[in-house]
């Protein structure tokens, strides 16, 4: 289980995110684009997730995952009750990766 702190903690790790409110949420972004949202009830969050890779995570999660309502466009929905921390963290920054620029991207692999 992963508290909705602990994810925000997770998100604001990675190189040049933020958090800015979206709608009725929180947003995490690189600049201006989005790579993840905590959702108002505080128990999912959703990622900007290649959808190539959404079924496998469905079907092997027991109940983590789910497809968002604009899936089609990248968006996996994250059951933060049941996803492994170790697993949210590799998704978070692929999240990230998928909308930060590459010097961002350098930062992370290669710190100072």
């Amino acid at each position: 289980m992963v508290t909705p702190d602990q994810f925000r903690e997770i998100a604001l790790a990675l190189p040049e995110a933020s958090e800015q409110p979206h709608w009725d949420m929180p947003s995490f972004r690189v600049g201006k684009k989005i790579f993840a949202t905590l959702q108002p009830d505080a128990r999912t969050v959703v990622l900007k997730i290649p959808v190539i890779e959404h079924e496998h995570l469905i079907e092997s999660s027991r109940g983590a995952f789910e497809r968002a309502a604009w899936g089609e466009q990248g968006w996996l929905r994250v059951n933060l009750g049941t996803v492994r921390r170790s697993d949210l963290v590799e998704l978070v920054e692929e999240a990230w990766r998928s909308v930060a620029p590459k010097r961002a991207q350098r930062a992370l692999d290669d710190p100072p």
